[in-house]
């Protein structure tokens, strides 16, 4: 989910930790098959503990996210530490639903609920409330991996529907029903590029998740070199073209069309996201004019500006 996050701040790539996790599951049940009287294995207990100790700090960190977001403006964190609140908020339950799972001892008033104490499915329970909670828990757990797989069936069912009805489609026809848009937004810069051409990109937040994304937007313009601008900011030399783009993602944020800053322009080429006809115009790029809000498009920048 953190992709960015832990390449920028622990230089490390995220599946480390996914087979890690797969790694530290199968031994937490392989400990447990091995012993006649199943015990809580080290590694379960150091985790849940470790569990405990962070979960306020996980807490209140999502807390100064989300005020700091209320402070700043919506998208700050996420430009910032490439996090986004809303999605950390999982991580937040998560750490919560591992407490109540260890939860033995609740208070007195809730311990003897009598309809979950008299049936079968607690019977050997200390506390009735302690087997409602697990019993919620794994009701939420069931739920949330009922609704994804139905979710992956009707994709998939989808996608071989449409591969099995349109055998003679083309390349640019599949790729433009799986992208949209932006397929053709990528086709038409590659057209009008030289292939060692450096081509300055927006940032990867924001409006920009995908034209500003270094890694998708690299799939479909290499070998050509892309720099990374800022939101309010980009450099004043080093590249030869500038992307303008007027973002493909709904976001907080109302400030649709980058850049946001005056480009020496040799040429602009406008392209039309309904007709993608091309429209050429010499003269510098201004972003105070209301039609670069919501254009697509691309800059050829001056020699002596690109220097």
């Amino acid at each position: 989910m953190y992709i960015g996050f832990l390449k920028k701040f622990f230089l490390v790539d995220s599946q480390f930790f996914l087979v890690l996790s797969i790694i530290s599951i199968l031994l937490v049940y392989y400990s447990k098959e091995m012993q006649n009287k199943p015990t809580e294995p080290l590694l379960e207990s150091l985790m849940v503990r470790l569990n405990s100790l962070l979960f306020l700090p996980i807490l209140l960190f999502y807390i100064i996210m989300t005020v700091s977001n209320t402070i700043k403006y919506p998208n700050y964190v996420f430009a910032n530490f490439h996090i986004q609140p809303a999605n950390f908020l999982n991580i937040v339950f998560l750490s919560a639903s591992l407490l109540l799972l260890r939860l033995n001892k609740p208070p007195t008033f809730l311990r003897d609920i009598k309809f979950v104490q008299k049936s079968n499915i607690c019977k050997g329970e200390k506390y009735a409330f302690t087997c409602l909670i697990r019993l919620t828990l794994v009701f939420l757990l069931f739920y949330f991996f009922s609704t994804r797989l139905i979710g992956s069936i009707h994709t998939t069912f989808s996608n071989i529907t449409f591969m099995t009805t349109h055998l003679n489609y083309s390349y640019d026809q599949k790729m433009r029903h799986v992208w949209g848009f932006y397929y053709d937004y990528m086709r038409f810069i590659k057209d009008n590029t030289p292939e060692d051409s450096t081509i300055l990109i927006p940032p990867q937040d924001g409006h920009w998740l995908s034209s500003g994304n270094m890694w998708l937007t690299r799939y479909f313009l290499y070998p050509r070199r892309l720099v990374q601008g800022e939101d309010y900011k980009i450099p004043h030399s080093g590249y030869d073209y500038v992307l303008i783009s007027k973002g493909e993602w709904q976001s907080d944020t109302i400030d649709w069309g980058w850049p946001k800053e005056i480009v020496s322009a040799e040429k602009i080429l406008y392209i039309d996201p309904n007709t993608l006809k091309i429209l050429e115009i010499k003269k510098d790029f201004d972003p105070n004019d209301p039609y670069n809000k919501y254009a697509w498009g691309l800059i050829k920048t001056r020699e002596e500006a690109s220097k």
